[in-house]
């Protein structure tokens, strides 16, 4: 009885692929792509931290915009809508009066501040602000 027998040959999949050659512009485009990850995450940090210090809710993560090249980072929470930018959280809002456009709250550092743009703050662009007649005599 005759059995054939195959041969084996290496199997191209198993075999670890050498790391590609790497030149110097890509090396530094893989670098810059690695720290604005990092800065992205820490954006990601501190908004996270800001906003559960003031309210004890938790954002994902996956759930924050971070521009790390504008530093930069935003989540909205329970409607809210919550920044991080020049070291400081604030509320973003539209108008009071019609409901358009962004305005960005004083920093909200306090509970108490919070309580002041969630509330007491009413954002108004020039066109909305109320008609007063004395302003003309």
């Amino acid at each position: 009885m005759y059995t054939h027998q195959q041969q084996q040959t290496p199997d191209a999949s198993r075999t670890p692929s050498p790391k590609p050659h790497r030149t110097d512009w890509q090396a530094r485009a893989i670098a810059a792509y690695s720290r604005e990850q990092l800065d992205a995450a820490a954006l990601r940090l501190k908004l996270t931290t800001a906003v559960h210090t003031l309210t004890s809710r938790t954002v994902e993560t996956g759930a924050i915009f971070a521009d790390p090249l504008g530093q930069v980072a935003s989540a909205r929470v329970d409607g809210v809508l919550f920044r991080w930018a020049d070291s400081q959280l604030v509320v973003i809002r539209p108008c009071a009066h019609c409901g358009l456009g962004t305005f960005t709250s004083p920093a909200v550092g306090r509970v108490a501040d919070l309580g002041f743009a969630l509330g007491a703050w009413q954002p108004l662009h020039d066109d909305c602000r109320p008609f007063e007649a004395d302003a003309f005599e």
